[in-house]
């Protein structure tokens, strides 16, 4: 073992002597949880046998601190990550974004966790260590930084223009869970239905629906990623989305109207007629209920109960 580790302490040397330079090594302050699902079960390289490479480490890291799942244009080597890319690329270095260098037949990548004047602080795998996270957070000048290869090709931005905040989190739902995502994922947009890069929510995840909107068809979700919960917006695929009570509240004798979260009526819900219930809010029942675009397209608050005690 100890000869082992000699032998491990002189590469890592000599790799350095060879770069002209030799980072500094510092305690992450939100290390990578290697023993996390992101670098495991879930990672896309370790299903494929891949597990340890430079590409396998960063695809983790991205799911793990930013719940990014980077689709198919990240499933081959560096160079090809480079090429293939539809995310913005540059070479100003920003935190959150993935370094690519060009070396070699495959390359090398490695995800920059933040940026500070002119020092880059990064985390890496396959450089220091063969076939394993280098296990530490490393800081380097720009300069330096860019040397480590001749053939440094630049940056991918996972969060677009580097300047712009990265979207928040929370630590959990703010309701329990009322749906499943079922048969296929669902790509996260904007309010308008834009795709955001690099977001999904993927099949057999446990959501939160907190509103269906009748004229754009967007459902408004709570969904987990390895970094917490994020909100964000999906298409209302009603084939996909599957409630766990459905059709569980059914209406009395009488029409009941539906408000929206400002109090005004927005609908109405015909004698006898059947919702699934969402969450309770301020004493109301979020439901959301079939209309004449088809089965759960849209949602509101109703005051009657309908039978529903569950929440």
């Amino acid at each position: 073992m100890k000869k082992q580790l000699r032998k491990v302490i002189i590469l890592a040397v000599s790799l350095l002597m060879l770069l002209g330079q030799t980072p500094n090594i510092v305690f992450a302050a939100t290390s990578p949880n290697i023993s996390s699902s992101a670098y495991n079960s879930e990672n896309i390289f370790t299903q494929s046998g891949y597990k340890g490479q430079c590409t396998w480490f960063v695809w983790g890291r991205a799911y793990e601190k930013l719940g990014i799942k980077l689709n198919s244009q990240f499933y081959g080597n560096a160079k090809q990550w480079w090429n293939e890319t539809t995310y913005p690329k540059g070479q100003t270095p920003a935190a959150n974004s993935i370094a690519v260098f060009g070396n070699g037949s495959a390359g090398h990548v490695v995800f920059i966790e933040s940026v500070s004047g002119d020092t880059i602080y990064f985390n890496e795998a396959n450089y220091h260590v063969s076939k394993a996270y280098d296990g530490a957070e490393e800081n380097q000048t720009v300069s330096a930084f860019k040397s480590r290869s001749a053939n440094f090709l630049g940056f991918i931005y996972l969060q677009g223009n580097p300047s712009e905040p990265s979207d928040p989190t929370q630590s959990g739902f703010t309701y329990p869970n009322n749906a499943q995502v079922s048969g296929d994922f669902l790509y996260v947009r904007d309010s308008s239905g834009n795709i955001i890069s690099g977001r999904r929510v993927d099949d057999g995840d446990k959501i939160t629906v907190l509103d269906v909107s009748y004229s754009t068809q967007l459902a408004l979700i709570e969904y987990p990623t390895p970094n917490g919960v994020r909100t964000g917006y999906v298409t209302n695929a009603t084939n996909i989305i599957k409630y766990f009570n459905a059709g569980a509240w059914k209406n009395g004798s009488t029409s009941e109207n539906v408000y929206d979260s400002n109090g005004n009526v927005i609908g109405s819900l015909s004698p006898g007629e059947t919702a699934t219930p969402l969450y309770r809010k301020n004493g109301k029942l979020s439901v959301v209920y079939n209309t004449s675009k088809g089965a759960n397209t849209k949602s509101g608050f109703v005051v009657y109960n309908g039978g529903f005690n569950k929440y």
